[in-house]
């Protein structure tokens, strides 16, 4: 990924993370960081939805998924995850990118899987989208994960619209935000929704 400021990406990582420990001040610090040239690698075809897994891209020009013709039904729009062994600690910036259209989320999870007692407290996750806009953070709720783990998922229920572009995924622990190789070391997450037509 290039950034039209000349940063690296490991630069631009590092000016987020400083961004989100000031704030609303912080976020100021990135107004100079418009992001371009996301590149594509594999490609999943989920019914209306299209996802790559550079840097996650969410087709949305078709009509919204249904449920049984009762209207438009919540469906895993993204999904960075796989059955790899995850370890706490993420390295690098989470984001997707919403190619076209709009994205109806109603709900973002994050994974925080720590052997073998789990997380205390549950945090808060969110998105910084484009030009900014910040979404969130919103207190997340913990599920329990596999073998009792407790707070292994980070769930937000939400109610929101994103249109199109470039969405970073924020969550307040980092250190316990579960990554692995074939993540390349970005926290795991998991987008729901559906497409607006």
């Amino acid at each position: 990924m290039r950034y039209k400021s000349g940063l690296g990406a490991s630069d631009a990582v590092s000016k987020y993370r400083a961004a989100m420990t000031l704030g609303v001040i912080g976020l100021l610090l990135l107004s100079g960081l418009a992001l371009a040239g996301c590149g594509q690698q594999e490609r999943l075809n989920l019914s209306n939805v299209v996802i790559s897994t550079d840097v996650p891209v969410v087709a949305t020009s078709a009509a919204p998924i249904s449920a049984s013709g009762s209207g438009p039904a919540s469906v895993q729009l993204y999904s960075n995850s796989n059955a790899l062994p995850a370890w706490p600690g993420a390295d690098e910036q989470a984001m997707f990118t919403i190619k076209s259209g709009s994205v109806h989320m109603t709900r973002l999870t994050t994974y925080h899987y720590v052997e073998p007692n789990g997380v205390s407290s549950v945090g808060q996750i969110g998105l910084i989208g484009p030009d900014l806009e910040v979404y969130g953070p919103w207190q997340a709720t913990g599920v329990d994960g596999q073998g009792g783990v407790k707070n292994a998922s980070w769930v937000v229920n939400v109610d929101v619209i994103l249109p199109a572009g470039l969405y970073w995924v924020t969550d307040s622990d980092w250190t316990t935000w579960s990554s692995n190789s074939d993540t390349a070391g970005t926290g795991m997450f998991w987008v729901y929704g559906y497409p607006v037509s």
